[in-house]
């Protein structure tokens, strides 16, 4: 029960950053940033 939720917490945070960066363009940028490391 417990994985079923962290999987609805991580799938919700995926897309309110998904959400988040088409609304600010700059965003993209700083995501693209942070998973090149």
């Amino acid at each position: 029960m417990s994985e079923i939720k962290n999987a609805i917490k991580t799938t919700a945070l995926v897309l309110a950053v998904i959400y988040v960066a088409r609304r600010v363009p700059v965003a993209n940028q700083i995501v693209a940033t942070a998973l090149a490391g």
